[in-house]
Parts: structure tokens; sequence; C-alpha cells
């Protein structure tokens, strides 16, 4: 009897001393990231401008929201700054990155809320001409590689939706600093320089019509190598951006008809000097069934008002109510 005691209080010891360990190990790893963190200047961000379809979108016989993109942008800093479930334990920064044509109170209600805004100069192309009016300014997100006072972006679309927090996405090897094949680019007969190292890691373009938990080509993506530019890890870098200019100077060059993300397709293309690097699939799905939000995807890119799948359109819209619940709430109060 006394030897089965002497056994149990020995587990007991050695998981004690277990459990003791994982817990240093665990929170010397949560410091070191932080800290890592904090020294790179890393942003969670997004792209604003000013609506050219859906003004108005009616939620409710009382409630109508008059900019869906500037909500789905307040959801997004909600999420990321507030809510227990998304939030960043890392206190990682929410930009929000503007057009010049949004207006100065939507800009003043998101910094209120915590957002840190930026205005982006309109940068356009004679020749671009985007198939939907939708993204008439979409060129002007290009500028964000600009922004060299920051070293990392995680960046997503205005329509995106999270589930949890992306925080461990910045540990992933995709997002990792990588070095070009080759030193220069050749463009248009002209050599242009390229960074010492770049990031540009994201997720392939989904089809409208993609099954539940996507995995295949073409039936649910229409390429391996083909882009999708709503859910990006980029490094900012202003070689690349002058890499951007080099190949925008040649007309009709590329099919342009997906704006930004024409652009950024013939730039990180497979086969150049700076691929793009794909991240794990649980980070990101466009127009998501209920079995893809059940099956725990960290981003959901759809429109939290018209949602491809209406059966979606219920969760996607309890975080559009909890946005409003917490931004209309009065501020707390200490207790004395």
């Amino acid at each position: 009897m006394q030897s089965i005691l002497s056994r149990a209080a020995l587990i007991a010891c050695l998981a004690f001393v277990i459990l003791c360990i994982s817990n240093h190990f665990f929170t010397d790893r949560t410091t070191n990231r932080s800290a890592s963190i904090k020294k790179r200047r890393v942003v969670y961000a997004t792209y604003l401008s000013a609506p050219t379809v859906w003004p108005n979108h009616t939620i409710s016989d009382f409630w109508i929201s008059i900019d869906p993109y500037y909500d789905a942008t307040r959801i997004l800093l909600y999420q990321i700054l507030n809510a227990p479930e998304t939030r960043t334990k890392l206190n990682i920064p929410f930009v929000v990155f503007v057009h010049e044509n949004v207006d100065q109170g939507k800009r003043k209600h998101l910094q209120i809320q915590g957002a840190e805004v930026i205005e982006l100069a309109d940068f356009r192309v004679d020749w671009i001409r985007p198939k939907d009016r939708r993204w008439i300014d979409a060129l002007t997100k290009l500028r964000m590689w600009q922004m060299i006072q920051y070293d990392l972006f995680v960046f997503l679309d205005a329509d995106s939706i999270l589930t949890r927090s992306l925080d461990d996405l910045l540990s992933a090897e995709e997002t990792l600093p990588r070095i070009p094949a080759q030193q220069k680019a050749s463009c248009n007969g002209v050599e242009v320089p390229l960074p010492q190292s770049y990031v540009t890691a994201g997720l392939p373009q989904l089809r409208h019509n993609h099954s539940a938990n996507p995995s295949r080509v073409p039936e649910d993506f229409w390429g391996w190598d083909n882009l999708n530019t709503g859910f990006l890890v980029l490094q900012p870098s202003l070689e690349i951006f002058e890499y951007f200019e080099c190949l925008l100077a040649s007309k009709d060059s590329f099919d342009s008809s997906i704006a930004d993300q024409s652009v950024l397709n013939f730039a990180f293309t497979q086969s150049g000097p700076i691929p793009w690097k794909m991240v794990d699939f649980f980070w990101n799905i466009q127009w998501p069934w209920p079995d893809d939000i059940k099956s725990g995807y960290a981003v959901l890119h759809e429109k939290w008002w018209a949602p491809v799948h209406l059966e979606s359109r219920d969760y996607l819209l309890s975080w559009y109510w909890r946005m409003v619940g917490f931004s209309s709430a009065p501020p707390a109060r200490s207790v004395k």
C-alpha cells in the first residue's frame, strides 16, 4: 500500500513539474513572440474607399446600413481590437488605409474606436479598366507597399469576418522573409532592383460555386497559382512598388480586369523572381457555406449584408449587431 502511495506521489510530482515547465514554455514563447512583433512593427490592415455600389442596404424594417463596406470595416475593427474570441492577444494595431475620397466623419469615427487611419493618394493607370465598378479605386491599394514605416501587414479586404484571432498566422513559416530569386527584374527593357527580402503570402482564388471545404482544381479553385489579394501577408517595399510602376508602364501587357489583383498576380507569378507563398487553407475562405463556418476557417471573406449562401447570413449578421452594440455602448465608469 505504501509502495502504491509512493508511486502515486511520484507521478503527481512529475505531472506538476511538467505542468510548470509547459506553462513556463508557453509564457516564454508568447512573451518572445510579442517582443519580436514589437520589433518588427507588425499591423493588421484593411482598405476603405467611398461607396460606388450598395450606398444603402436595408437590414430590417427598422435599420439601414448607409455604407456596408464602412460597416464591414467597423466589424473588423471591433473583432481585431475588442471581441474576446477574435481580438489580438499581442496588442497588434489595426490600420485602415483610406482612399482620399473617404469623408472625414468616417475617418474620425474609426479613430475614436481605436484604428489608425492613413490616407493613400489616388493611384490609377489609364489602361487599367476593372470589369466591376466596385474596383474603380482598388489600384490605390498598391500604395500599401510604400508604407515602409511598417515591417509587415496582415491585410484583409474590408468584407471579411473573423472567427478566431489571427495572431498565430505570424508564426507560420510562409510569413517569414524570403530572398528574391534574383537581385533585379527585367521590365520593359529596363532592369529594376528588387529588395533584399520580401514577404507575399496568401491563398488561391476560389470560384463562386466552390464546394464546402474546397480543395480541388479546377472544381473549387481557378488554379493554384492564381492569388486572391483579399487576404495577404506582405512586407512593404519601395523597390516592389517601383516594380509595379514599371510593369504598369507597358500598356495592355496583361489582363487588367481585376484591378490590383491582376497586377499582383503578374508581379508575384510563380515563374517570376518574387513568387508568392501559399499559407494553410484554414486561414481564409471566400463565400463560405455553413459547413465552412463550422469547420473553423479563421477568416470568412464574404459580404455580411449580402452573402452568396443565404444560410450563412445569420452568423455574419450576428457580428454586425455585436459591433453596433459595442460601438453604441457608453464608456465604462470606474467604481469608487
